[in-house]
């Protein structure tokens, strides 16, 4: 296993674990005999929900830096964000091999904040929507990505499951039965660099959960998801971010960020928003309607499938697009007459009128 320095402020805010209609503790706990599709259905639906929560908060990060075309903090920010949003396509095409189309518009499944992560992950993590900072990214986007030799973590006396135990369970569950069908129909398919969108069929699937599970915390507890030095796990990007150093390999198995500067942006450089408080702010509907519209539009792609679904995510994206410039101008808007301090994105769902 890869030695690499691992320490980082871990004082977040703990609250009240809430009421979760999934809880990822009681479906592993489930016996093999119960693991069926209809099991491995509510588990990848799940997983959309799960990645796509992380998304909000680190857009918001992102969207909080002045000048994100030369600090490399900002780049790396979108280069996770772009690859969250792949993982959700992958998990997308995977429910739709398998007949069973996922739910992205409807507020049952689209996270609220502050609040906890779906499914009782990371239990006593609080994720707010905040701007970018050494402590946000110690002790919230470090924690959500953290990777664990093990399968369990432990809070409130007691033990819940990894994130990469999750993708291991439902690996182990395609695995195990190979009477599973999946017909790739309606499938997404992407061929851009940076989105690689790939049509999912039985072994493809194993594959894309693999990578899911290793762009997040590395392969086997290392940095690395792939073979070139620069493919590196969320973690350990974040971890370039916070020690404001690249991460290098110094021997064999021993990583260290001593690598070239990666300058963490100056408190100037970073819009001065407020965490946005639970119940909001009303100069945000104009992008809580963009935002839900952008929902409404990746749930029509994977609804469509095929070139007309692929045309209807590009305009998800572009949508997303539009979302920065709305969440730029809150961040410019004083919470108050006279504050110092600003607005920002709220990510609510707003249903059609």
């Amino acid at each position: 296993m890869a030695q690499v320095i691992t320490s980082v402020r871990t004082a977040h805010a703990a609250a009240p674990l809430a009421p979760a209609p999934f809880d990822l503790r009681d479906m592993l706990a489930r016996p093999d005999e119960d693991r069926d599709e209809q099991w491995l259905v509510t588990m990848l639906r799940f997983a959309v929900q799960l990645e796509f929560a992380t998304i909000p908060p680190y857009l918001t990060a992102y969207w909080s830096v002045k000048d994100t075309t030369t600090s490399p903090a900002p780049n790396i920010l979108l280069l996770i964000v772009l690859q969250e949003m792949l993982h959700m396509g992958l998990v997308c095409n995977i429910l739709n091999s398998l007949g069973q189309p996922p739910v992205i518009a409807h507020p049952s499944v689209v996270p609220t904040y502050p609040g906890h992560l779906p499914g009782r992950v990371h239990p006593t993590l609080w994720v707010a929507l905040r701007p970018l900072s050494k402590d946000v990214v110690g002790d919230t986007f470090m924690v959500i990505e953290e990777p664990h030799a093990g399968s369990v973590r432990y809070a409130f006396g007691q033990t819940f499951p990894t994130i990469g135990a999750f993708y291991t369970a439902i690996e182990d569950c395609i695995r195990k039965q190979p009477g599973l069908v999946f017909s790739g129909q309606k499938q997404l398919v992407l061929t851009r660099p940076d989105f690689p969108l790939p049509a999912i069929a039985t072994a493809a699937a194993l594959s894309a959960l693999d990578l899911i599970k290793q762009q997040g915390e590395g392969a086997d507890g290392g940095p690395l998801y792939g073979p070139s030095p620069a493919d590196l796990a969320h973690y350990f990007l974040f971890g370039q971010i916070y020690y404001e150093k690249a991460l290098v390999q110094v021997a064999p198995n021993d990583w260290q960020y001593t690598g070239d500067a990666v300058p963490f942006p100056r408190a100037d450089e970073i819009y001065p928003m407020a965490p946005v408080p639970p119940a909001g702010y009303a100069d945000s509907l104009p992008f809580d309607r963009k935002f839900t519209q952008m929902l409404f539009q990746l749930q029509k792609a994977w609804e469509l499938g095929g070139p007309a679904g692929g045309a209807e995510l590009l305009s998800a994206q572009e949508t997303m697009g539009e979302l920065g410039d709305l969440a730029v101008r809150l961040m410019t808007t004083p919470v108050a007459p006279g504050s110092a301090q600003t607005m920002g994105p709220c990510f609510r769902f707003v249903p059609p009128s």
